[in-house]
């Protein structure tokens, strides 16, 4: 493609005659053009085209093959603010280049090993995901977002001194290799909210990083990294931290004191947090964090669920893949709408019913070695009807014997309508004994009247004594 012509490549229509093959656009048509998009054609570029695009503001130019005079022009031009180059094709590794004017830059998977935005670049959004970047250079105090995920950073970037990127909210340094945050590294960007430092190989954290006081960070992700501890730093605009995927062995409760406005809580797939718990454990702490809606602690050997029931804010729980071997829902939140029990020891759920856990509208309980009991049957409504009829997933113990759960739900009685059952019949049962034992005693009343009746009433009737009964009463 060049400043007149776009040519195709040959087809089965039109493949020797290459006039068939080109498109041509004229000088006028290019002086309207203000979006270009020529994107994920695998187009080849022609240093000529770039004067035709004096008037563009928005060029995405992804996945095409540029000349080395690309860098040269893009320092020149004044109109372009949008500019995408994810994929381009430009034989240079390192990228120092900025327009003036330029407010959105996406260098996404071009393999470049060093970038460099100036002070005097007024560059908002910068995108420079999946490279194989070693060291990053950040003056611009006009950036907004800052992508640098999937790279080989190995210490945390640091403006040049005396300066602060201070419109800075949103940064991600995901998928690279830094083991340390040095002291006072984020007293550069007073206004993050949004920070990930996830899966990178940081072993520790200290207070020192972050400042004491007016951090206004809001999700905080350090999670797939080999932390042991996790300090308590200020953060009380905090929402959503994850700390899963580390070697937690324990929380310090002050941690949990801080962070007053808390609503996400992800500590999954920390085995050993739990470890310490003997006497007093820091999960106690977690009843300071009253606004928490949603807390993972899937697979972190949890033998036992704390009381949760004040947590009236709690709608999202994770306890999948730990060692419980019951679940009593008086200690669950009333509010709760999703809870995920899967692949753990349980074989009863004591105090659990839909009537008692009223918002409940999920409910995970596969993988459990059940006992067959008719309670199951009232929960059929929270279970994922496709899992549920997989026998591998669903299934419960009568016995020696193994059924699927479906089958068994399908083929037994709701408990509701055998207790009715059993009721009516006990209370015909102490009906008719009542009325033959009443029956009985009524009876022998009259039995015993009838007795007293014949002795007190027995006629006595006068025989005079004959001369030899005389003689008889003589001697």
């Amino acid at each position: 493609m060049n400043d007149t012509t776009i040519i195709f490549n040959p087809s089965s229509e039109c493949s020797s005659n290459l006039q068939c093959r080109c498109l041509t656009i004229s000088a006028y048509q290019w002086s309207l053009i203000r979006t270009f998009d020529v994107s994920s054609q695998q187009l080849a570029i022609d240093e000529s085209l770039f004067k035709m695009l004096a008037n563009v503001w928005s060029i995405n130019l992804s996945s095409t093959k540029l000349p080395l005079s690309f860098s040269k022009w893009l320092t020149t031009t004044t109109s372009i603010r949008h500019l995408n180059l994810s994929s381009a094709i430009l034989t240079i590794s390192k990228w120092e280049w900025c327009a003036e004017n330029l407010e959105w830059l996406d260098i996404s998977k071009m393999s470049l090993r060093y970038l460099a935005i100036s002070s005097n670049c007024k560059l908002r959004y910068l995108n420079a995901n999946n490279n194989v970047l070693e060291s990053v250079f950040l003056a611009s105090t006009t950036l907004e977002i800052v992508l640098l995920e999937h790279n080989r950073l190995k210490s945390w970037p640091v403006p040049p001194t005396g300066i602060a990127l201070t419109r800075l909210h949103t940064l991600s340094l995901t998928n690279n290799q830094i083991d340390y945050l040095p002291d006072g590294a984020l007293v550069h960007y007073p206004q993050l909210q949004n920070l990930d430092i996830s899966r990178n190989i940081l072993c520790n954290l200290s207070v020192a990083s972050f400042p004491s006081i007016g951090m206004q960070i809001r999700s905080l992700n350090v999670s797939h990294n080999r932390l042991a501890t996790f300090v308590h730093p200020v953060l009380p605009s905090l929402l959503l931290l994850d700390l899963s995927h580390n070697s937690l062995v324990s929380l310090d409760s002050d941690l949990l004191a801080g962070l007053p406005l808390l609503q996400h809580f992800y500590l999954n797939s920390n085995v050993e947090i739990f470890s310490q718990c003997h006497q007093t454990c820091w999960l106690n702490a977690l009843i300071q964090m009253l606004n928490l809606v949603e807390l993972n602690l899937s697979n972190c050997q949890l033998s036992r669920v704390p009381d949760l029931s004040p947590f009236e804010a709690l709608r999202r729980l994770d306890l999948s893949r730990n060692k419980l071997t019951t679940i009593d829902g008086y200690i669950l939140p009333k509010g709760l709408q999703r809870l995920d029990v899967s692949q753990n020891h349980i074989h009863t759920l004591t105090n659990f019913s839909v009537e008692k856990l009223t918002s409940l509208q999920e409910l995970d309980i596969s993988r459990n070695p059940l006992l067959c009991e008719c309670t199951l049957a009232e929960l059929i409504p929270l279970f994922d009807a496709q899992k549920l009829n997989n026998a591998d997933l669903y299934y419960c113990f009568s016995g020696s014997w193994q059924y699927p759960l479906r089958s068994y739900i399908d083929n037994v009685h709701s408990c509701i309508h055998s207790t009715s059952q059993l009721l009516t019949v006990l209370l015909n049962a102490i009906f008719i004994l009542m009325i033959t034992f009443t029956m009985f005693i009524f009876i022998t009343f009259l039995l015993c009247r009838y007795r007293i009746h014949q002795t007190i009433f027995i006629p006595f009737k006068y025989t005079p004594l004959t001369m030899s009964d005389a003689n008889a009463v003589d001697l």
